[in-house]
C-alpha cells in the first residue's frame, strides 16, 4: 500500500457539506455564500485549469528531479481512485442546485492528487494545493474556483 493510513482516516472523517455557505476563516480563502454562484464557480473550466494545472506542476517537477521514483505515480492513482470509489464517493451528499455527478467528478479529482501530493511531498518545493483543498474539506466547505492565475490568488469557497 502506498497511501498512508493517516491520509485514508483523514478523509474517511470529513463531514462533506457541513457548513456550506456558512462563514469561513482560510487564509486566501474568498467565501461564495450564494450557492448558484458556487456551482456556476465549480462548472467553469477556469477551475478545472487552475487544478491541472496543479497536478500537472507536481508530475512535471517530480518526473525531472526523481524520475526513479515517479513511477510510483500511476500505482498511487489507482490506489486513491479505488479508495475514493469504494470508501468516498458513497457518503458525499447532494448538493441542491449543483450536477452532483460534476460534484463527485470535482472530489475525486481533488483526492486523487491530494493523495499523489502526500506520497510525494517530501519531493515538493512550495505549497501544497491539493492539501489545502482537502483542509476546506475539512471545514465543510467546498472549494470551487480560483480568484486570479494559479498559483497566485484565492481558492474561492462556498
Amino acid at each position: 500500500m502506498n497511501i498512508e493510513k493517516k491520509s485514508l482516516d483523514r478523509i474517511r472523517n470529513i463531514n462533506w457539506f457541513s457548513s456550506v455557505g456558512e462563514p469561513v476563516h482560510i487564509l486566501d480563502g474568498l467565501l461564495i455564500s450564494d450557492p448558484i454562484m458556487a456551482a456556476h464557480e465549480l462548472s467553469q473550466p477556469s477551475w478545472e485549469d487552475t487544478t491541472l494545472e496543479a497536478s500537472n506542476s507536481i508530475s512535471s517537477y517530480i518526473s525531472m528531479k526523481y524520475p526513479s521514483i515517479f513511477q510510483g505515480w500511476n500505482n498511487v492513482a489507482k490506489e486513491a481512485k479505488h479508495f475514493f470509489d469504494s470508501e468516498v464517493s458513497l457518503n458525499i451528499p447532494k448538493l441542491d442546485g449543483f450536477d452532483g455527478e460534476l460534484v463527485i467528478q470535482c472530489i475525486g479529482w481533488d483526492v486523487v492528487h491530494y493523495f499523489i501530493e502526500d506520497f510525494y511531498k517530501d519531493k515538493i518545493s512550495g505549497g501544497l494545493f491539493f492539501n489545502r483543498l482537502i483542509s476546506i474539506y475539512e471545514t465543510g466547505h467546498l472549494p470551487c474556483g480560483f480568484d486570479g492565475e494559479w498559483p497566485l490568488g484565492r481558492v474561492m469557497i462556498y
